[in-house]
């Protein structure tokens, strides 16, 4: 689907036209792509599957300024599900700077996901930065000095999408790419949220999901689950790893679970697959007592405590406590 948003004159005095494009789109394939072509195939490679074939249910847009002559010269792609979505690939080229084509691409994005009405949006960004003062134009707010940024569209979103529900546990698709962003937004829980993936105090998902898929793919991760509602959001995740520097390769078992769902964090990880005779071993912030009673309730045992290992999200010193154990 390709839609008109609005069209506008530029600094420049050029006129350009904001385009929508939702996904599968294969005419537009190889438009976007080209345009993008600097963020690498880690990137694109899932852009390219969305436009030619769709990613399960994911929403995927972009905004673009199109040119009268047909030239791309600005884009923003947004993926959505389960009324959140990641703000991504925010991009004008060098020679088009400074005539205005971000700002009216984000005040047109912002239109557009509040009238389709998107309940929060979060992204990644340079701290203080000139971009990261156009995105509190329209709402962004950031957490702490990390650059990751959230915008609650509806005011009462954490209370309400993070409420107490029933949940069933699943295999991961692309749909969670978004929902677990917002699961991994969430400030003030556990700090060490992940050590696979090395995601620690503010934290996001939008490119770790990539690598997540990818491991997946290759075989280094071998199991990942998580806890969803009936709406789609998540409110759980926990996956199986191969330990990314101890030679013989222990398993790491991660797992992150909001706090209003921390009583189903036993049932999460008892559905990992683990291969018997592995050693396997987990990590826990000295804020994370819940998940330290569920991994000796499973049978781990705590192995030892590494003293001001990391800063949580005011950068203030936490204990990791290291639990193992064999199979």
């Amino acid at each position: 689907m390709v839609e008109t948003l609005s069209d506008v004159t530029l600094k420049s005095g050029e006129g350009m036209q904001i385009v929508r494009t939702i996904a599968p789109e294969p005419a537009w394939t190889d438009r976007i792509l080209p345009f993008l072509n600097h963020k690498g195939p880690h990137w694109l490679e899932p852009m390219r599957v969305a436009y030619d074939e769709g990613l399960d249910d994911v929403v995927m847009t972009d905004c673009l300024g199109v040119l009268g002559d047909g030239e791309i010269v600005g884009n923003i792609t947004t993926v959505e599900y389960a009324g959140v979505g990641i703000l991504a690939h925010v991009f004008t080229p060098e020679h088009h700077r400074r005539k205005g084509i971000c700002t009216h691409l984000i005040n047109a994005l912002r239109d557009d996901v509040t009238a389709r009405g998107l309940r929060a949006m979060y992204l990644g960004t340079g701290y203080d930065t000139h971009p990261y003062h156009i995105y509190e134009t329209i709402g962004f707010r950031g957490r702490g000095d990390s650059g990751k940024m959230t915008w609650a569209i509806d005011k009462d979103f954490h209370e309400s999408y993070f409420a107490p529900g029933d949940t069933t546990i699943e295999e991961t698709t692309w749909n969670d790419w978004a929902p677990l962003d917002a699961l991994y937004a969430v400030s003030g829980q556990w700090q060490l949220k992940n050590f696979w993936l090395q995601l620690i105090g503010h934290a996001g998902f939008e490119g770790p999901y990539l690598t997540v898929r990818r491991e997946m793919a290759e075989g280094r991760l071998l199991d990942v689950k998580v806890m969803r509602k009936a709406d789609g959001s998540v409110m759980g995740h926990a996956m199986l790893g191969r330990h990314p520097l101890w030679k013989g390769r222990p398993l790491v078992l991660d797992v992150m679970v909001h706090a209003n769902f921390h009583g189903r964090t036993g049932e999460l990880l008892g559905t990992i697959a683990v291969p018997p005779g592995s050693k396997v071993v987990a990590y826990c912030d000295q804020y994370a007592s819940v998940k330290m009673d569920v991994l000796e309730s499973l049978g781990f045992r705590r192995e030892g405590a590494l003293a001001s290992q990391m800063e949580d999200e005011n950068h203030e010193p936490l204990d990791v406590m290291v639990y193992g154990k064999l199979t």
